[in-house]
């Protein structure tokens, strides 16, 4: 039988963000950021993390970043001619489709152009995105694996064996070629 005094204690006092509220004061700080800024730029995220959007806030500490749910952003700026926030900003509500993000700024279209097209960030591949380049993993002793390592390398299919304490790879294998979708096995190596 269940025992009375064994109750469920949640431990976090967090609330869930449900509901009317987080959507309307989306709403309205993507309003009142749009009457403080000039521009307004939609961009795309592909493979994001948090750190690289927290390095861009940072690059960009005078402008405002906005990334939530396209409808909603969509609302604030506007669906048509009647109930836009500003003048012909229900055509960028149109665009705002996929994985994509608003960037609200005074800097020049140039800038923001150049900014973006030179900003890489680097970051470990996952399963489903295309190689930009072929990786191997050539023959012969490798240091930089731990020996910890070597029954997850053998998991992932890697020719190895243990030669006192170091991995040494039997053959050159390739990990994947550029162009390739890749797999989790893939990835991980």
């Amino acid at each position: 039988p269940k025992s009375k005094r064994d109750k469920k204690i949640t431990l976090s006092k967090t609330k869930k963000k449900t509901g009317l509220g987080p959507k309307q004061r989306l709403i309205e700080k993507l309003q009142d950021a749009l009457d403080q800024f000039e521009n307004v730029f939609i961009f795309t995220i592909f493979n994001n993390r948090n750190i690289n959007m927290k390095s861009m806030r940072d690059a960009w500490k005078d402008s405002k970043f906005f990334i939530g749910k396209n409808k909603i952003m969509s609302l604030a700026l506007g669906t048509d001619c009647a109930n836009e926030h500003i003048a012909n900003l229900h055509k960028v509500s149109k665009l705002l489709h996929g994985e994509c993000g608003l960037l609200l700024t005074n800097q020049s279209v140039e800038d923001v152009r150049i900014f973006f097209e030179k900003h890489r960030c680097l970051e470990y591949a996952r399963s489903g995105c295309i190689a930009p380049r072929t990786v191997t993993v050539e023959e012969g002793a490798q240091p930089h694996f731990g020996h910890t390592m070597e029954p997850q390398l053998r998991k992932l299919g890697l020719p190895e064996k243990m030669v006192r304490g170091v991995i040494h790879v039997e053959s050159r294998h390739v990990v994947c070629r550029a162009g390739q979708r890749l797999n989790p096995e893939q990835c991980s190596l």
